[in-house]
């Protein structure tokens, strides 16, 4: 893969690439958060907003994903972008009923539908893909990772609002691993004099320009951290909540997904 990379030399720049038609896949991790929004109407507040990434489902009709759990996997497709629980909203348990079942809940919490998943039940030990779509209240949930295809659920809101924003989180003594396919822009956020305290897949001495490149090339990683002095380079992992602290010797960036970047938000 060729990328063409280019560094701005300021205090808050951006890194750019030229790839083209490369898809990147967030990797998040969910713990065990318990309850559903049936027993806890604050639920949708627990799960792990996927607007960071750059994903605004208003912008959107549909998203496809791997996912690999036990049971009781949660989705929420919400009014809010930032998942409020007094919004309207619509709950999807991937993996009820001990991993066998398909549940989608209204916006008061009651079932309005569910299906069997047959041989794609949620699987502890594999991932397994999944997409939903929602296009004018039509809300459909599939087996595979093509839109229309292996429909499990297929029912329409008679009174539908405007999915903003998604969430995700596992709950019932599971944890969960998702993988998300999202276009990655080739483009990387840096700001100067910050380090993220996030976990790292690697830590290697490297030039400077060669860091971003690195990043670039494994799909599981968010960003990195380079120190100019040592020439370390440090390649952070995704699917966790954005911490950093300052620190002069160090530049911190990350990835552009379909044009969001988390260090510039």
């Amino acid at each position: 893969m060729y990328v063409n990379v280019y560094l701005f030399q300021t205090d808050n720049y951006m890194i750019t690439g030229a790839l083209q038609d490369i898809l990147r896949e967030v990797h998040v991790h969910t713990p065990n958060t318990d309850e559903s929004i049936q027993i806890d109407p604050n639920a949708p507040e627990l799960s792990h907003p996927l607007n960071q990434y750059g994903f605004i489902a208003s912008e959107k009709s549909s998203i496809d994903f791997e996912l690999k759990v036990c049971h009781d996997a949660f989705i929420y497709l919400s009014a809010s972008l930032v998942m409020d629980s007094t919004a309207d909203v619509y709950e999807i348990v991937m993996g009820g009923g001990s991993g066998t079942k398909v549940f989608l809940r209204s916006k008061n919490g009651v079932d309005v539908a569910q299906g069997l998943l047959g041989t794609s039940n949620t699987d502890c030990d594999q991932f397994v893909p999944f997409w939903i779509s929602w296009e004018n209240g039509n809300v459909k949930i599939g087996k595979g990772l093509i839109i229309n295809q292996d429909v499990v659920i297929d029912w329409t809101d008679s009174d539908p609002f405007i999915i903003a924003g998604i969430g995700v989180r596992s709950g019932y003594g599971s944890s969960g691993q998702w993988i998300f396919h999202v276009e990655a822009s080739g483009e990387f956020c840096v700001t100067g004099g910050t380090r993220g305290t996030m976990n790292l897949l690697t830590t290697d001495i490297v030039r400077e320009y060669d860091c971003p490149l690195m990043c670039l090339r494994v799909q599981n990683c968010m960003g990195f951290n380079f120190n100019k002095l040592s020439e370390t380079c440090e390649l952070i992992s995704g699917g966790e909540a954005m911490t950093t602290v300052s620190n002069s010797d160090w530049t911190f960036g990350t990835k552009c997904f379909q044009n969001k970047c988390l260090a510039c938000f």
